[in-house]
């Protein structure tokens, strides 16, 4: 390697390093906005401060965090009352984790899931009777877009004397308008004074309801649309613990299974502003490669390999190898011609005795069968071999035996036979796959 070469590839490599520490340690340290909902999170929309509040909700009980599929965490029948609790921006279940979660309530428990949007299997699972059409195709969730909005519980006990209020923050520029936000609650077809169905319990901006329950057998299932007030943010002011409490106190005294496995990574449905996709828009490009084990390594072998490439230089010291076409099959080209050359030529009974001696090496091949003689024990081991009508057999080779015999054949003998000799081999490569 010249002097030349060695100094493009240091420099190379001093530009690689600084790109890396800029983004893992100055774009790393700036603090997250994204809407994870993650119980160890201390983010604005991190959910600790909920997470050691249900520690002590209720004394002397658990809280027990699930981090595998529902199917194997959550217990079909608890010792005691029990309730499960959900917040993120939207679950997923399994058919095994949904029907462990609607056994778990049918016991009598409690479910509890904060989510800006609801699965439909779910929705699907409960079969409350609708006060709409089972065939319509509109939504179950809607939304309103602004930059804040007012919550408050309907229930007399629970009611908070004023709504509380919560105003969407995330940085923006100078010169940029506020960022806004999806607020979500519940369509109003679906309610109506039909037992079975949804409970309203809340409501948002005074006029849309996004907070109800809906019994399961012996349990209720609590839906809230707005994940948001559940979080750190949303838990820095006495009114909104206060809401929180109060729409939790739903709950019965117990241990509570906090799931934190069923959120769905990265997923932030109805919260894209100008600003661009919260997903991304303020965390290092890298930090959620370095965060998982697997991508890490990938990514530090992917450097490695660079920098060995610039190391041994990149000129080719060999000749490229040239590339050699494989052979090809052109059996089926040369019997297509020669039936279209006997066609012409209107010689069917050539093109008739072709067909079948193709079918004779057919079978030689598949079945391993003798073809010298065409006599009954030819008949009664390609019967038994391929699993078809002995009787089929006997008479495809007495139309060939005519044809052999013959001095003239007409083009529906030839159309008959090619179709029953077709029927069988088909049968046959069928019977062989098998």
């Amino acid at each position: 390697m010249n002097n030349r070469r060695l100094t493009i590839f240091l420099l190379a490599l001093a530009v690689l390093i600084v790109a890396a520490m800029y983004l893992l340690y100055v774009q790393g340290n700036r603090h997250s906005w994204v809407e994870n909902y993650k119980e160890k999170n201390k983010g604005p929309y991190g959910t600790q401060v909920l997470y050691a509040l249900l520690k002590d909700y209720f004394p002397g009980e658990s809280l027990i965090k699930i981090q595998k599929p529902l199917s194997e965490a959550l217990p079909a029948k608890p010792a005691k009352p029990s309730s499960y609790l959900f917040v993120g921006p939207m679950p997923f279940y399994d058919s095994a984790s949904q029907a462990a979660l609607l056994k778990f309530v049918a016991k009598g428990n409690h479910a509890f899931i904060a989510s800006e949007e609801i699965p439909e299997s779910l929705i699907a699972a409960l079969d409350p009777e609708w006060c709409v059409p089972k065939d319509e195709d509109d939504p179950l969730l809607d939304f309103t877009k602004d930059t804040q909005a007012l919550v408050n519980l309907l229930h007399p006990d629970l009611k908070l004397p004023a709504p509380v209020r919560l105003r969407y923050l995330k940085p923006y520029g100078r010169n940029s308008p506020p960022p806004v936000y999806y607020w979500t609650f519940f369509r109003p077809d679906y309610f109506c004074d039909r037992e079975g169905g949804f409970v309203e319990l809340g409501k948002l901006n005074r006029r849309h309801v996004n907070f109800v329950r809906i019994s399961y057998k012996k349990g209720w299932i609590y839906l809230h649309t707005n994940p948001i007030f559940f979080s750190n943010l949303a838990l820095l002011e006495k009114d909104r613990v206060a809401y929180v409490e109060r729409a939790l106190s739903h709950l019965p005294p117990g241990p509570i299974y906090w799931d934190q496995f069923s959120k769905v990574p990265g997923r932030n449905p109805r919260s894209d502003d100008a600003m661009g996709n919260r997903q991304f828009a303020d965390r290092s490009p890298l930090d959620y490669i370095l965060r998982q084990p697997a991508l890490a390594a990938a990514w530090y072998l992917l450097v490695a390999v660079a920098l060995l490439f610039l190391l041994f230089r990149t000129k080719r010291r060999q000749k490229p190898i040239p590339v050699i076409p494989s052979n090809r099959n052109t059996s089926l080209e040369f019997i297509q011609a020669i039936g279209r050359l006997n066609f012409l030529q209107q010689d069917h009974k050539k093109t008739a005795l072709q067909k079948m001696k193709l079918f004779l090496q057919f079978a030689r091949e598949r079945f391993m069968l003798p073809t010298r003689e065409l006599d009954e024990e030819f008949v009664s081991l390609l019967s038994a071999k391929a699993q078809i009508d002995p009787q089929a057999v006997r008479h495809l080779i007495l139309m060939y035996q005519n044809i052999q015999r013959g001095s003239i054949v007409t083009e529906n003998t030839l159309i008959e036979f090619s179709q029953r000799l077709d029927h069988l081999t088909q049968h046959c490569k069928q019977t062989h796959s098998r």
